[in-house]
């Protein structure tokens, strides 16, 4: 069983492929290479988010496949940004997963997807400032029943409590 979000995702822009030294059958092994998913690499990049000269433009991700549910999942996630990894189209590949009759990426009920990275990020910062601030809202009200209560904290050791926490 392969462990998917271990799965590596080769970015072909900056990966080198084992070509022939004629051009033309070097163009056909080429076009056969995309078509059938098969490629022969002399150099093999991976995405990079940490790599600024190679940093891909996109998050990529596992979304539920499921005929059984008619695809909800992946609708769902659909009006989130994500898309299918398209072979053909996009010059991204999982490695060692063959594409499906409409050239998208699937391993059993999964299906590899990708987002604009600026997208995710913006998210992932929108998530955290919303825990965040839910933090230090409960830590408010605790505070405050405990100053209702007679039993209040110092200041001083709440704002220390508190910490850096964004308020909301």
């Amino acid at each position: 069983m392969r462990m998917l979000d271990k799965m590596p995702i080769i970015d072909l822009r900056f990966s080198k492929l084992k070509l022939p030294e004629d051009p033309k059958e070097a163009e056909a092994a080429k076009k056969r290479m995309y078509e059938t998913c098969h490629f022969v690499f002399e150099r093999k990049a991976y995405a990079d988010y940490y790599d600024r000269t190679r940093r891909s433009p996109y998050f990529f991700s596992w979304c539920r496949y499921d005929r059984r549910s008619e695809f909800r999942d992946l609708f769902e996630w659909k009006t989130e940004g994500w898309t299918e990894i398209q072979r053909g189209e996009d010059p991204f590949w999982p490695e060692g997963c063959p594409p499906n009759e409409k050239g998208h990426f699937t391993s059993g009920d999964l299906i590899a997807v990708k987002r604009p990275l600026l997208d995710h990020i913006q998210e992932q910062l929108e998530q955290q400032a919303q825990s965040r601030g839910g933090a230090r809202e409960r830590l408010e009200k605790f505070h405050q029943a405990r100053k209702a209560q007679g039993g209040a904290i110092p200041e001083a050791m709440f704002q220390e409590l508190l910490g850096n926490l964004p308020s909301s």
